[in-house]
């Protein structure tokens, strides 16, 4: 996780310090089977086509690693990801990436006073088979209930172990 955000990093300072040129013509990639969502990376430095495609395939390895950690409804091979997490009520070693994955989302928790909150999974299951589905809206009671299961102390982290 410490290599992607120096990328990241890497990248936004690079990006900062040539974006002011009018001579660059940008390029982007857009990532449409990630995370539920459309990503899309752009550069305004001027590399190399070919610099770009690296750059980019890097971007791309990266993101299916973490949308296979990540995916709370599918499980994959050789992968232990959230959707493992909760299927077997936590007893089970992560990776370190993970792990540290989910003490900085803690960590996020308690900043931003629960605004941000990874427990919260039974509700946003909800949404999703219902979006799935194609039924417009769940009850207030359905997802009233399913909150019931998002207290963030109950994600407790062995760090000894990895658990």
């Amino acid at each position: 996780m410490k290599k992607t955000v120096l990328l990241i990093s890497v990248f936004f300072l690079v990006l900062s310090l040539f974006s002011c040129s009018k001579d660059i013509k940008p390029k982007n990639r857009v990532f449409h089977q990630y995370f539920d969502t459309v990503s899309t990376v752009y550069d305004y430095t001027g590399m190399s086509e070919g610099d770009f495609d690296a750059f980019c395939e890097d971007v791309e390895e990266k993101m299916l690693t973490y949308h296979k950690y990540f995916d709370i409804y599918n499980e994959y091979s050789g992968v232990v990801n959230l959707a493992t997490i909760n299927k077997t009520n936590g007893k089970i070693q992560i990776d370190r990436e993970l792990f540290d994955f989910l003490k900085y989302a803690k960590e996020m928790y308690n900043l931003t006073r629960g605004e941000i909150n990874v427990a919260f999974g039974s509700v946003l299951s909800i949404w999703h088979t219902y979006r799935e589905k194609g039924v417009a809206v769940p009850s207030y009671k359905e997802l009233y209930s399913a909150n019931a299961h998002t207290n963030i102390e109950n994600l407790v982290l062995d760090e000894a172990t990895l658990t």
